[in-house]
């Protein structure tokens, strides 16, 4: 039974790609208006989007759904030939569908979220994980971490100073870091996700960021992606 409903699965696939000509999807069935990828969850990275009303946005979606809309090429794979991992990366077609992707082969799942493993692990179209990861390596960041010592806590930002050996002390030797929707705040004992206010004067902090300092005083980062917190 649960063959014919991989058969379905795959066959529902195959639909949604149906159509397709010039390896794009048809739009009718997949929205390439906004494609996004989401990378490196473990520093909480801000994803790439990517949009048909930006020009310059256009052959980097259709390089993508080129490679995507191969539909003879997703299959299950079997158990016995399965190799542990996970999806390192993630390609979001508008708000209708996900592929995971592992970084080192082109295997993954297809589904409606965002999941390290997902429902079922499929080989998915030569290409597409060079493909993604090329894509990131250029547009994406490259992360720094440094360590530092609390001065004064925000709502939604700390000022800290940056740890002596540090490169950042170069730049100030105080610095507010802000923190999005896209920061990642928790505690390095129990791991939880915390909010500023559960960060107090004299903690030491550990700041994942883009490498952008902005030139002022106190200097300031626009958005880390991870703060650890020491307490």
């Amino acid at each position: 039974m649960k063959n014919v409903f991989k058969l379905i699965a795959i066959s529902a696939l195959v639909l949604v790609f149906a159509g397709c000509s010039s390896g794009v999807i048809a739009k009718e069935k997949i929205n390439t208006d906004i494609v996004t990828i989401y990378y490196d969850e473990l520093s909480n990275a801000k994803p790439l989007v990517f949009s048909k009303s930006n020009p310059d946005d256009v052959a980097v979606i259709d390089q993508i759904t080129a490679i995507a809309s191969k539909t003879s090429e997703y299959k299950i794979v079997p158990k016995d030939k399965l190799n542990e991992g996970t999806c390192q990366m993630w390609v979001k077609f508008g708000n209708d569908m996900v592929i995971g992707i592992y970084s080192d082969m082109d295997y993954g799942y297809i589904g409606k979220e965002i999941d390290p493993v997902g429902e079922d692990v499929m080989y998915l179209p030569e290409g597409l994980s060079k493909c993604i990861q090329d894509i990131i390596d250029v547009y994406g960041y490259t992360y720094k971490s440094f360590s530092g010592e609390v001065t004064a806590v925000h709502d939604n930002s700390i000022t800290i100073t940056p740890a002596a050996d540090s490169n950042e002390i170069k730049s100030a030797d105080s610095i507010v870091v802000s923190v999005t929707e896209y920061t990642k705040v928790f505690d390095d004992k129990t791991l939880e996700d915390i909010s500023t206010k559960n960060i107090s004067v004299g903690n030491t902090v550990d700041i994942t960021y883009d490498g952008t300092i902005q030139e002022s005083y106190p200097a300031g980062i626009p958005g880390a992606t991870m703060i650890r917190v020491y307490k």
